[in-house]
């Protein structure tokens, strides 16, 4: 299920620039703001200025491996996840069709020279439980290179996963993880 090019978006972290380049492909996309101290009841309260939403993008911030603001950075991430997905759930999108696309950056170990950032890594995990568990939601989640471009066009084209499943972009290849038989 690939969104619309005309679908209903929010676009939520990253920066002005990536915002731009996703409103070429998606003009009716709008950012939303979410506050280490927002509650339920304020992003309940944000949701609601954006009616009939088709497809939340949200891009995991790209921290440093700073030991000292590790706690601090996983708040603005996993944490504001969690509290947007139980905010959608509460203005009733558990039973409308949502399309999502999570970004996060080096958070996964795919090549043997990554240097993995573990800031926002329980994002696979938290969005991974929540494409199993609401079947009308058609979840993609990406882990991008460290300072490389953004390929919208690719990742706006990939499948979405009812597992779960991570795809992974290193040196202009994606790559899926994958169980094989061991005999």
């Amino acid at each position: 299920v690939i969104p619309d090019k005309m679908a209903k978006t929010l676009f939520i972290g990253g920066n002005q620039q990536q915002l731009d380049d996703i409103q070429s492909i998606y003009p009716d996309t709008q950012r939303l703001d979410i506050l280490v101290d927002d509650t339920m009841d304020s992003l309940i309260s944000k949701l609601q200025q954006h009616n009939s939403v088709n497809h939340i993008i949200w891009m995991a911030p790209t921290d440093s491996l700073d030991k000292t603001s590790f706690i601090s950075s996983q708040q603005q991430g996993v944490l504001q996840l969690f509290k947007l997905i139980k905010s959608l759930l509460g203005v009733s999108y558990g039973t409308k069709n949502l399309a999502w696309t999570v970004l996060t950056t080096q958070t996964q170990k795919v090549l043997t020279t990554d240097q993995v950032n573990p800031t926002h890594a329980g994002f696979h995990g938290l969005i991974g439980a929540v494409a199993k568990e609401y079947g009308k939601w058609a979840i993609r989640i990406v882990d991008l290179q460290q300072d490389w471009p953004l390929p919208l066009d690719e990742i706006f084209s990939l499948p979405h996963s009812a597992e779960g499943n991570t795809l992974a972009f290193r040196d202009k290849e994606w790559f899926a993880q994958e169980l094989l038989a061991v005999n």
